[in-house]
């Protein structure tokens, strides 16, 4: 297998560093055959100039987003277009491994390529795998989309004290 891309691991607890590297071994021996070795996606063979077997993982606004997406995807598959473009090949669903395997190879993803993202937590892939009940169907981007919490947009009619007495 290639060598994964670096993470840099300056200033991360032991724990999270060893994180990275079970996920980075996860990522060379299964993760880079559709999604490149540097996070850019495997080129397509046969396909048109600058067609790749699956989505690019580097800079991807959806990997650094909330890292329930990265779980519903890993944990469940993904199928459909992602962002504009329609790919051949689906994510294949990864449920059957352990909560740590999918904690390990997400944090990778989120913080290799240029990305840097919370770590996943097998605490957090538990919940997720506990809430996704008995789901089978891969997800789509809008459903995930649908399911992930929504940032507040400060409304200026909204009053904000820090009392328990608002006298």
């Amino acid at each position: 297998p290639p060598a994964a891309p670096a993470v840099a691991t300056d200033g991360m607890t032991p724990e999270h560093r060893a994180q990275i590297e079970r996920g980075a071994t996860i990522y060379r021996e299964l993760c880079f055959e559709c999604h490149g070795e540097d996070g850019r996606g495997e080129p397509l063979a046969g396909g048109a100039p600058g067609a790749t077997m699956a989505p690019a993982l580097a800079g991807s606004p959806r990997v650094q987003a909330h890292r329930d997406y990265v779980i519903k995807t890993l944990l469940h598959g993904l199928t459909g277009p992602v962002g504009d473009r329609t790919y051949a090949q689906v994510m294949i669903p990864m449920g059957q491994q352990t909560d740590e395997w999918i904690a390990d190879v997400g944090s990778y993803v989120r913080n290799a390529f240029g990305n840097s993202a919370t770590f996943i937590s097998p605490e957090d892939v538990a919940r997720v795998r506990e809430a996704s009940g008995t789901r089978s169907s891969m997800w789509t981007v809008d459903e995930i989309a649908t399911t992930l919490p929504v940032a507040l947009q400060a409304e200026p009619s909204w009053v904000v004290t820090a009392s328990h007495n608002n006298d």
